[in-house]
This record gives structure tokens, sequence and C-alpha cells, in this order.
């Protein structure tokens, strides 16, 4: 049996359309994907001069099966959803899956774990 997986998809730039995956802790704690412009992490974004060196965290917390979109006191802020509502920063901000967020420029999607890609990618890049 494989351990359940969250996938993030990129929905523009020069990444569109690659997907990363990550497995959701065995031990059923919390994912955290941390999102930036630094090298090495989760979701690394260093051709979008935009993004914050650390900008936003995506949380999935399997015990509620639920996603969370903190913005980490980045300086262009973060935004959820085509309307672009702005989030407080360090406040959790519940976002279902196929929902679009914005960090900097670029635009990402929390994929349904029902949605797969043939661009998909681990999510060690």
């Amino acid at each position: 049996m494989t351990r359940p997986t969250v996938s993030i998809t990129f929905m523009s730039g020069p990444l569109d359309g690659k997907t990363l995956i990550w497995e959701v802790p065995s031990d059923g704690s919390e994912l955290t994907i941390v999102i930036g412009r630094n090298n090495g992490l989760d979701i690394s974004i260093s051709h979008d001069q935009q993004v914050s060196r650390i900008h936003a965290h995506v949380i999935y917390d399997p015990q509620a099966d639920r996603f969370f979109l903190v913005d980490k006191k980045s300086r262009n802020h973060t935004f959820l959803g085509i309307r672009r509502e702005k989030l407080e920063p360090e406040q959790r901000h519940e976002i279902k899956p196929n929902a679009l967020f914005q960090v900097g420029r670029t635009w990402l999607r929390i994929d349904d774990s029902e949605s797969s890609s043939s661009d998909e990618i681990e999510a060690d890049y």
C-alpha cells in the first residue's frame, strides 16, 4: 500500500505545468511545504524576483484532511484565488484542493488527490 501524497502544480512561469509531489508523513503529523526564492526549499522559485526568500507555507493536516496557506511576512504578499484575496501574515487560511494561489508573480495550485499529470516530478529539485 502506498502512502498518500500531496501535489502542487505550477500554473504560470517557466515551470508552468510541472507538478511536485510529497508523501504525507506516516505518523499522521502535518506536512509543511516551504515556498520561497531560497535554494533548497520544498518549492524554490528562484526565477521570480517578487518571491521572498521564505515566502509562504502550505500545510496539510491529514487528521482533518484540510490544507492551509500561510504568508510568512513576505514583502509582496501571498494571494488566494483568482480574486487575489491578500492573506494576513502568519495566519492559517484554509485552501481547498484545485484552488489557485499566488506568490510573487507565480501562480500555483494545490491538486485534488485524484488529479494526476504527465509532468509529475518528485519534490527533490
